[in-house]
């Protein structure tokens, strides 16, 4: 076992993970049920994601100065706003 492992960081992983599950099965449960169901997967998925790729970004081993993950942060976002109006 790897003692500098922090294992809250892992089960925070596995809760965001069971959470997609939940959010594609209400996805599917919207047609029998739009107006409960419409509610849980949009708050569900205002955060799910993001979190999930902030955490898995704080174990990265690449060092990268602020002002290029700046960068960064603003052409995902640019990308991805554009990519979600489609």
């Amino acid at each position: 076992m790897n003692k500098n492992r922090k294992y809250n960081y892992d089960n925070l992983k596995g809760i965001l993970i069971f959470l997609v599950v939940v959010g594609h099965l209400l996805y599917t449960y919207n047609y029998m049920n739009p107006k409960n169901a419409e509610k849980i997967t949009l708050f569900i998925y205002t955060f799910h994601m993001p979190l999930f790729m902030i955490i898995s970004g704080l174990f990265s081993n690449k060092k990268t100065s602020k002002e290029k993950l700046l960068k960064n942060i603003v052409l995902f976002n640019k990308y991805w706003n554009k990519w979600y109006k489609i």
